[in-house]
C-alpha cells in the first residue's frame, strides 16, 4: 500500500475505523445487509460462509484491526452465518509472500490458495 509505504498510516487506519464504527451509516448498512442476507438464505434452506481477508500490510501478533475483524464475526454469527477470518491464517507467512506486490496489498495467488484451502477446510 503506497500510504503505508511513506510511513502514513493514520489515514488508512481511520478509514477502516470510521466505517466500521458502531454509530456510522456504512456500519448500520453492513449490519441491514446480513439481515438480509440471512432472510434470503433461510427461504432457501442455506448456509452463509463469510470470510474475512485481513489488511495483509498491518497483519502481525498485535494485528491492529483484530477488533474490527471480531466486531465483523459477532455480527455475522449473530445472523447464523459461519465465519471464517483468515487472518490467522496469513500470519504464518510475510506479507511480501502473499500480496500482490509492495505498492499493493491485495492477496496474490499463494494467498488466494491459502484461503481457498481454508474454505474447503
Amino acid at each position: 500500500m503506497i500510504l503505508h509505504k511513506l510511513g502514513i498510516r493514520g489515514l488508512e487506519d481511520n478509514l477502516i475505523f470510521h466505517l466500521h464504527n458502531p454509530e456510522s451509516p456504512t456500519w448500520h448498512s453492513v449490519q441491514e445487509s446480513f439481515k438480509k442476507i440471512s432472510k434470503i438464505a433461510k427461504e432457501n434452506k442455506s448456509e452463509v460462509l463469510l470470510v474475512i481477508f485481513p489488511e495483509i500490510d498491518f497483519l502481525s501478533e498485535d494485528y491492529i484491526f483484530s477488533e474490527v475483524n471480531k466486531q465483523v464475526e459477532q455480527e455475522a454469527e449473530k445472523h447464523g452465518f459461519y465465519v471464517l477470518d483468515l487472518a490467522y491464517h496469513y500470519k504464518a507467512y510475510p506479507s511480501e509472500e502473499i500480496r500482490v506486490g509492495p505498492d499493493d496489498g491485495h492477496p496474490n495467488a499463494i494467498a488466494n490458495e491459502i484461503a481457498a484451502d481454508a474454505i474447503y477446510d
